[in-house]
């Protein structure tokens, strides 16, 4: 793989990763990415990356890739350069192979299932994923600041016949969707390790749900609406009620079983 991209590493398994990760970001291997907003890196690296990803779930079928547990780290710390390119990937509802669409601010030309079928063996190391997830509600945070005190209080009024944006709405949709999903990646690797039905199992993933999960994506919600002047616990029917079901629900479709 390494010479498709342009790199000669002969080197130990670790070398070869450090090599790979800096091809796909033109960093030296374990620099942290920028938190947010997610920088446009040079067209070499964004290709190497759309490069490696292919690589590594061409033969791996369609569930999973195969990533060697020596160089996940790696894997992982390169996709924290391309955070808003994943997220709008796995939050949205196009194929970004598309020739017409692709994302924000690389370009990344691969589709949903295939940024998944990467993802997943990363998950199974656990700091390494939660770097990705950490960089990813960073994005989180950054679009729900966006929201003022009347996205959260007033839904937008439409008139008969136009079509009508809802900020608030749309950033719950997203988000939602994104943080279920990646919570069903660490939520299948959290069963590998500890078992169906252990009491090892419910503490980890409890304890994941809270770092990374629906309860951290909905105080994220509830701490913005208090700094903006939205007081009170969202009642049943409330507009801030309502954004935080469709997180919520969104959530659950991105989460499935694991």
């Amino acid at each position: 793989m390494l010479s498709e991209l342009g790199v000669e590493s002969t080197g130990s398994a670790q070398e070869c990763g450090d090599a790979l990760e800096t091809a796909m970001t033109g960093k030296p291997a374990g620099e942290k990415a920028p938190t947010a907003p997610t920088e446009r890196l040079p067209d070499a690296q964004s290709r190497n990356f759309e490069k490696a990803v292919s690589a590594f779930t061409k033969d791996a079928g369609p569930e999973t890739a195969d990533i060697p547990d020596t160089i996940r780290g790696n894997m992982a710390n390169a996709v924290t350069y391309y955070t808003d390119d994943v997220f709008q990937i796995l939050g949205g509802h196009v194929d970004h192979s598309e020739e017409s669409y692709s994302t924000t601010p690389n370009d990344i030309d691969l589709d949903r299932s295939t940024v998944l079928a990467f993802l997943r063996p990363l998950a199974q190391d656990e700091k390494a994923f939660d770097s990705i997830r950490a960089s990813v509600f960073h994005r989180i945070d950054s679009d729900i600041a966006t929201l003022d005190k009347a996205d959260l209080t007033t839904a937008p009024r439409q008139a008969p016949g136009e079509a009508t944006g809802d900020k608030a709405t749309g950033v719950a949709r997203e988000s939602g969707r994104v943080t279920g999903t990646l919570r069903k990646l660490s939520g299948e690797a959290i069963t590998a390790r500890h078992g169906q039905g252990t009491e090892e199992r419910m503490t980890a993933l409890e304890r994941d749900a809270q770092r990374f999960g629906l309860p951290r994506l909905r105080q994220a919600f509830l701490a913005h609406a208090a700094r903006v002047g939205v007081s009170g616990p969202p009642g049943s029917g409330s507009r801030l009620g309502g954004v935080l079901d469709t997180a919520e629900s969104t959530y659950g479709l991105g989460s499935g079983g694991y």
